[in-house]
Protein backbone atom coordinates (compact mmCIF):
# COMPACT_ATOMS: atom_id res chain seq x y z
CA UNK A 1 0.00 0.00 0.00
CA UNK A 2 1.43 3.19 -0.79
CA UNK A 3 1.14 5.76 1.99
CA UNK A 4 -0.97 8.17 0.96
CA UNK A 5 1.50 10.93 2.73
CA UNK A 6 4.51 10.87 0.03
CA UNK A 7 4.80 13.62 -2.58
CA UNK A 8 4.25 13.40 -5.96
CA UNK A 9 7.74 12.23 -7.58
CA UNK A 10 7.37 13.82 -10.44
CA UNK A 11 7.14 17.08 -8.88
CA UNK A 12 10.68 17.98 -7.95
CA UNK A 13 9.09 21.15 -6.36
CA UNK A 14 7.91 18.68 -3.49
CA UNK A 15 11.33 17.70 -2.38
CA UNK A 16 14.08 19.67 -0.74
CA UNK A 17 17.45 20.60 -2.38
CA UNK A 18 20.47 18.89 -1.79
CA UNK A 19 22.38 21.87 -2.01
CA UNK A 20 21.66 23.25 1.18
CA UNK A 21 23.24 20.30 2.98
CA UNK A 22 26.70 20.04 0.29
CA UNK A 23 27.33 24.05 0.20
CA UNK A 24 25.20 25.86 2.48
CA UNK A 25 26.12 29.21 1.51
CA UNK A 26 24.88 28.48 -2.28
CA UNK A 27 21.12 28.66 -2.07
CA UNK A 28 19.01 30.50 0.58
CA UNK A 29 18.50 27.87 3.45
CA UNK A 30 15.72 25.21 2.53
CA UNK A 31 13.46 25.45 5.93
CA UNK A 32 11.42 21.84 5.21
CA UNK A 33 15.23 20.43 6.52
CA UNK A 34 17.35 22.12 8.59
CA UNK A 35 20.29 19.67 9.46
CA UNK A 36 21.81 16.63 8.68
CA UNK A 37 19.31 14.32 11.14
CA UNK A 38 16.34 16.17 8.82
CA UNK A 39 18.11 14.28 5.99
CA UNK A 40 18.53 11.05 7.58
CA UNK A 41 14.70 11.04 9.14
CA UNK A 42 13.84 11.55 5.34
CA UNK A 43 15.47 7.78 4.38
CA UNK A 44 14.33 6.37 7.70
CA UNK A 45 10.40 7.28 7.60
CA UNK A 46 10.36 5.84 3.95
CA UNK A 47 11.61 2.20 4.90
CA UNK A 48 8.47 -0.22 5.12
CA UNK A 49 9.89 -2.00 8.47
CA UNK A 50 9.63 1.12 9.53
CA UNK A 51 5.97 2.30 8.49
CA UNK A 52 5.12 -1.45 9.30
CA UNK A 53 6.69 -1.40 13.21
CA UNK A 54 5.24 2.43 14.19
CA UNK A 55 2.00 1.10 12.83
CA UNK A 56 1.92 -2.18 14.60
CA UNK A 57 3.88 -1.02 17.71
CA UNK A 58 3.27 2.67 18.15
CA UNK A 59 0.26 4.32 16.59
CA UNK A 60 -2.18 1.84 18.90
CA UNK A 61 -0.75 3.67 22.00
CA UNK A 62 -0.55 7.35 19.79
CA UNK A 63 -2.63 9.79 21.46
CA UNK A 64 -4.66 12.89 19.30
CA UNK A 65 -2.08 15.50 21.41
CA UNK A 66 1.17 13.51 19.56
CA UNK A 67 1.94 11.77 23.21
CA UNK A 68 2.23 7.87 24.04
CA UNK A 69 0.49 6.25 26.21
CA UNK A 70 2.31 3.10 27.90
CA UNK A 71 3.22 0.21 26.39
CA UNK A 72 5.26 1.47 23.50
CA UNK A 73 8.49 -0.35 23.20
CA UNK A 74 10.75 2.39 23.23
CA UNK A 75 13.67 0.49 23.38
CA UNK A 76 12.76 -1.26 20.18
CA UNK A 77 13.11 2.08 17.76
CA UNK A 78 16.13 2.85 19.21
CA UNK A 79 17.86 -0.30 19.36
CA UNK A 80 16.57 -1.29 15.56
CA UNK A 81 16.50 2.28 13.80
CA UNK A 82 18.47 4.08 16.36
CA UNK A 83 15.75 6.94 16.53
CA UNK A 84 14.74 8.82 20.08
CA UNK A 85 11.37 8.36 20.23
CA UNK A 86 9.05 6.57 17.41
CA UNK A 87 7.73 9.59 15.12
CA UNK A 88 4.73 9.42 12.40
CA UNK A 89 6.26 8.67 9.66
CA UNK A 90 3.79 10.67 7.71
CA UNK A 91 5.41 13.74 9.02
CA UNK A 92 8.64 15.31 7.74
CA UNK A 93 11.71 16.81 8.59
CA UNK A 94 10.27 19.68 9.94
CA UNK A 95 9.87 17.25 12.97
CA UNK A 96 13.33 17.65 13.67
CA UNK A 97 14.20 14.35 14.61
CA UNK A 98 16.61 13.22 17.94
CA UNK A 99 18.65 10.39 17.54
CA UNK A 100 20.19 8.64 20.44
CA UNK A 101 23.82 9.31 21.10
CA UNK A 102 25.27 6.30 21.84
CA UNK A 103 24.32 4.62 18.06
CA UNK A 104 26.91 3.48 16.90
CA UNK A 105 26.97 3.77 13.06
CA UNK A 106 26.92 0.59 11.76
CA UNK A 107 23.50 -0.01 14.43
CA UNK A 108 25.10 -0.89 17.27
CA UNK A 109 25.14 0.67 20.81
CA UNK A 110 27.26 1.36 23.48
CA UNK A 111 26.33 0.18 26.84
CA UNK A 112 24.29 1.86 28.82
CA UNK A 113 26.66 2.32 31.87
CA UNK A 114 29.78 3.41 29.52
CA UNK A 115 31.20 6.70 30.81
CA UNK A 116 29.16 9.40 28.93
CA UNK A 117 32.80 10.87 27.27
CA UNK A 118 32.84 7.56 25.42
CA UNK A 119 29.16 7.58 24.29
CA UNK A 120 29.78 8.21 20.59
CA UNK A 121 30.71 6.42 18.07
CA UNK A 122 33.50 8.60 16.88
CA UNK A 123 35.11 7.14 20.45
CA UNK A 124 36.46 3.63 21.42
CA UNK A 125 37.13 2.52 24.55
CA UNK A 126 40.12 -0.17 24.81
CA UNK A 127 41.17 -2.47 27.45
CA UNK A 128 44.96 -3.17 28.08
CA UNK A 129 46.90 -5.68 30.47
CA UNK A 130 49.46 -4.14 32.52
CA UNK A 131 50.48 -7.60 33.25
CA UNK A 132 50.98 -8.63 29.63
CA UNK A 133 53.70 -7.15 27.20
CA UNK A 134 52.14 -3.42 26.03
CA UNK A 135 54.27 -3.35 22.65
CA UNK A 136 52.04 -6.45 21.20
CA UNK A 137 49.08 -5.00 22.88
CA UNK A 138 50.00 -1.61 21.38
CA UNK A 139 50.01 -2.26 17.80
CA UNK A 140 47.03 -4.66 17.96
CA UNK A 141 45.30 -1.92 19.28
CA UNK A 142 46.61 0.77 16.55
CA UNK A 143 45.73 -1.89 13.84
CA UNK A 144 41.95 -2.35 14.85
CA UNK A 145 41.81 1.16 15.42
CA UNK A 146 43.27 2.11 12.03
CA UNK A 147 41.10 -0.48 10.30
CA UNK A 148 38.08 0.21 12.07
CA UNK A 149 38.16 4.52 11.43
CA UNK A 150 38.94 3.78 7.52
CA UNK A 151 35.56 1.80 7.24
CA UNK A 152 33.86 4.59 9.72
CA UNK A 153 35.62 7.16 7.90
CA UNK A 154 34.38 5.08 4.29
CA UNK A 155 31.27 4.52 5.17
CA UNK A 156 30.52 8.49 6.59
CA UNK A 157 32.21 9.25 3.25
CA UNK A 158 29.71 7.59 0.97
CA UNK A 159 26.90 8.44 2.71
CA UNK A 160 27.71 11.92 2.16
CA UNK A 161 29.21 11.83 -1.09
CA UNK A 162 27.06 13.08 -3.98
CA UNK A 163 24.76 14.75 -1.49
CA UNK A 164 22.99 16.80 -4.32
CA UNK A 165 21.52 13.41 -5.24
CA UNK A 166 19.66 12.74 -1.92
CA UNK A 167 16.41 14.34 -3.63
CA UNK A 168 16.79 12.39 -6.59
CA UNK A 169 17.65 9.29 -4.30
CA UNK A 170 13.99 10.40 -3.03
CA UNK A 171 12.48 10.57 -5.72
CA UNK A 172 13.80 7.24 -6.93
CA UNK A 173 12.38 5.58 -3.89
CA UNK A 174 8.71 7.46 -4.05
CA UNK A 175 8.89 6.59 -7.54
CA UNK A 176 9.09 2.58 -6.44
CA UNK A 177 6.40 2.88 -3.98
CA UNK A 178 4.36 4.26 -6.56
CA UNK A 179 4.84 1.25 -9.24
CA UNK A 180 6.69 3.20 -11.73
CA UNK A 181 8.70 1.60 -14.23
CA UNK A 182 12.44 2.42 -14.48
CA UNK A 183 11.88 3.84 -18.15
CA UNK A 184 9.08 6.30 -16.76
CA UNK A 185 11.42 7.13 -14.12
CA UNK A 186 14.18 8.01 -16.48
CA UNK A 187 12.30 10.02 -18.50
CA UNK A 188 11.56 12.14 -15.92
CA UNK A 189 14.56 12.15 -13.79
CA UNK A 190 17.35 12.04 -16.55
CA UNK A 191 15.79 13.42 -20.14
CA UNK A 192 18.90 14.93 -21.13
CA UNK A 193 20.39 11.35 -20.38
CA UNK A 194 19.88 8.64 -23.67
CA UNK A 195 18.60 5.21 -23.07
CA UNK A 196 18.62 3.94 -25.99
CA UNK A 197 19.82 0.04 -26.81
CA UNK A 198 22.36 -1.53 -26.16
CA UNK A 199 23.24 0.67 -23.55
CA UNK A 200 19.83 2.24 -22.06
CA UNK A 201 22.31 4.65 -19.73
CA UNK A 202 19.16 6.57 -17.90
CA UNK A 203 17.36 3.81 -17.06
CA UNK A 204 21.77 2.17 -15.76
CA UNK A 205 21.64 5.59 -13.73
CA UNK A 206 18.14 4.58 -12.19
CA UNK A 207 18.89 1.45 -11.37
CA UNK A 208 22.59 2.62 -10.20
CA UNK A 209 20.71 5.14 -7.94
CA UNK A 210 17.97 2.87 -6.48
CA UNK A 211 20.55 0.90 -4.83
CA UNK A 212 22.53 4.11 -3.35
CA UNK A 213 19.04 5.14 -2.33
CA UNK A 214 18.00 1.81 -0.57
CA UNK A 215 21.31 1.92 1.34
CA UNK A 216 20.40 5.09 2.77
CA UNK A 217 16.61 4.20 3.56
CA UNK A 218 17.36 0.60 5.28
CA UNK A 219 20.68 1.64 7.49
CA UNK A 220 23.11 3.99 5.83
CA UNK A 221 21.24 7.07 7.26
CA UNK A 222 22.98 6.53 10.30
CA UNK A 223 25.66 7.68 8.79
CA UNK A 224 24.66 11.14 7.82
CA UNK A 225 23.77 11.44 11.55
CA UNK A 226 27.09 10.03 12.50
CA UNK A 227 28.56 12.71 10.26
CA UNK A 228 26.90 15.57 12.01
CA UNK A 229 28.10 14.55 15.17
CA UNK A 230 31.49 14.67 14.03
CA UNK A 231 31.05 17.77 12.35
CA UNK A 232 29.49 18.94 15.81
CA UNK A 233 32.63 18.16 17.54
CA UNK A 234 35.24 19.70 15.23
CA UNK A 235 36.07 16.45 14.32
CA UNK A 236 36.74 16.05 10.30
CA UNK A 237 33.87 15.24 8.08
CA UNK A 238 34.82 14.05 4.40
Amino acid sequence: MIPDWLPDWKDAGAYPYGKVVARLDSKPPDPRIRNYRGWAWEYLRRSPDYQRDWATLALPHYDDDRSFGDGVPIKHFQQQYGILLPIDPARGAEVDPSFVMNMLADGRFLPNDRDERTANPAREVLVFRKDWPLASQLERARRYLESTQSTSDRKVATARNHVEKWPFYLRILDAEAAGAADREIASALFPETKDEYPDHSARQQVKNDRRAAHRLRDGEYRYIVFGEMRRAEGGPVK
